[in-house]
């Protein structure tokens, strides 16, 4: 291999620029997969829908800019479609059922002889009783932007057929990749470190970690909180505070359940909580949190009074700045002198009568 020439410069001896170094100097400009390979796609332009049935056997295909490959060492051709576009299928299959594929090709004369016409395009399946999805390889490089089950003897594909819009979507280098769900972000596994992406349902958005999608919202925030029910601390013991998750939607590097936080992702953490009692509680002595990973058990102290004592406050709270590891557990825990049982603050007009949020430093 070699340096490409570069886009602008005059020709020498050499030679001048050539088409290959152009697509070449492309590619330098679209987000990369693995192996230096751009990822091919549609620029996300507003609109999900790129394929649309007709009241006959023909499709129309939205306006949209993209970008293709035939490889790595290929670079990258830039294209689209600059309006609405209508393309005609077959008659529908007199039994069974059939794939239709709607595709974008940019054909080349050098490679593929015709002439270097880009193509917006259908290729027709097989029917079958269960039929299988027609294979693109005759044109190397396209992009699939939908597929289209049509059933046996309709006669319009806006009635009777199930449209799915497949057409992937890129991003030039350093922008964020469009997905229509979070099941079409995980299926892209090749991304670069700290790729980033969202999903146009939501606008949620997430970063590569290398094994997984995670999500960028209140980086790593778990909150757990419980304001429903009264929760009664017994007298002269340990207590876990098992607290209903409140919005755990943010979380990236722990998950919460029954009241606990796991850490997946390992780190420095700001451990908080907060627990709030009716005004009759005199015994509440020590908030901490444990903390169970795979190598030891460790009671973390967030409020603490002296031995014998206890807060005559009505509320008590702490934090702490901890490295966790991937598999701590992390439990909230309030130690009681013997006495009265303490009640906690509930129902749906009072603040939380326990909060408990891990968020990443």
């Amino acid at each position: 291999m070699t340096a490409y020439k570069g886009l602008g410069t005059y020709g020498n001896a050499a030679g001048v620029v050539t088409p290959l170094d152009h697509k070449l100097s492309n590619a330098a400009m679209v987000v990369k997969q693995s192996g230096n390979l751009i990822r091919p796609g549609l620029f996300w332009g507003g609109n999900a829908t790129i394929i649309t049935g007709k009241a006959n056997m023909s499709y129309d295909v939205a306006a949209y800019s993209c970008v293709t490959t035939r490889g790595a060492t290929s670079g990258a051709v830039f294209g689209g479609n600059d309006g609405v576009l209508n393309v005609p299928t077959t008659a529908a299959p007199g039994s069974n059922s059939r794939y239709d594929v709607i595709y974008h090709w940019h054909r080349e004369y050098s490679l593929d002889g015709v002439d270097s016409n880009p193509v917006i395009g259908v290729i027709q399946g097989t029917a079958a009783a269960s039929p299988t999805v027609p294979s693109l390889a005759a044109f190397p490089g396209a992009i699939e932007i939908a597929r289209v089950l049509v059933t046996a003897g309709v006669t319009a594909t806006n009635t009777g057929t199930t449209i799915t819009q497949t057409a992937p979507f890129t991003a030039m280098a350093g922008g964020a990749v469009p997905f229509r769900t979070k099941s079409e972000l995980d299926l892209w596994t090749t991304a670069t470190p700290n790729q980033h992406s969202f999903v146009t349902a939501d606008g949620s958005e997430y970063v590569w970690l290398g094994t997984a999608w995670v999500p960028l919202t209140a980086t790593d925030r778990v909150l757990l909180s419980r304001n429903s029910n009264t929760f009664n601390i017994p007298s002269g013991i340990s207590t876990q505070l098992t607290n209903t998750p409140l919005d755990t939607t943010k979380a990236v590097g722990a998950t919460a359940s029954g009241g606990a936080i796991t850490i997946a992702t390992a780190g420095d953490y700001w451990v908080s909580a907060k627990v709030m009692f009716t005004a009759n509680a005199t015994g509440i002595r020590q908030l901490y949190v444990n903390k169970n990973s795979t190598t030891s058990t460790t009671n973390v102290i967030l409020f603490d009074e002296a031995p014998g004592n206890s807060a005559a406050a009505t509320s008590v709270q702490g934090r702490r700045l901890l490295t966790l590891a991937a598999g701590d557990v992390l439990r909230l825990f309030v130690a009681q002198n013997a006495g009265v049982d303490v009640s906690l603050l509930a129902g749906a007009t009072q603040i939380p009568g326990i909060f408990f949020e891990v968020v990443k430093a």
